[in-house]
């Protein structure tokens, strides 16, 4: 299920950066941006937004987990959200990686 939104975003998206964000291979953030990259800063924040917008019309969300990072995520049900890095249960105002949730929603991630 996961896969498929990130596919389908990724795939609506033209430039590299914006499908590596999405993707995760890249922080939401901007914050991994380095020399001249982080010069010309706008033009990536584009690219988020674009990718931002990508992700919401595929159907995904992004959500703060671990101390504000920012990842790409599909609700699973009411409280529960399924990120490339396992599923993500409400812990105060952020999310938290669970590892036995994510084992008993193993099925979610195919």
């Amino acid at each position: 299920m996961l896969n498929t939104i990130i596919a389908a975003a990724a795939a609506s998206l033209r430039g590299q950066y914006a499908r590596d964000v999405v993707t995760g291979r890249q922080r939401w953030s901007g914050s991994d941006l380095k020399g001249k990259a982080r010069k010309y800063g706008r033009s990536y924040y584009v690219q988020r937004r674009k990718a931002r917008a990508a992700l919401f019309a595929a159907g995904g969300v992004i959500i703060a987990i671990d101390h504000g990072l920012n990842v790409s995520a599909v609700r699973i049900d009411a409280e529960n959200y399924l990120t490339p890095r396992g599923v993500a249960i409400r812990c105060g105002t952020r999310y938290r990686i669970d590892a036995t949730i994510t084992e008993w929603y193993s099925g979610y991630a195919s």
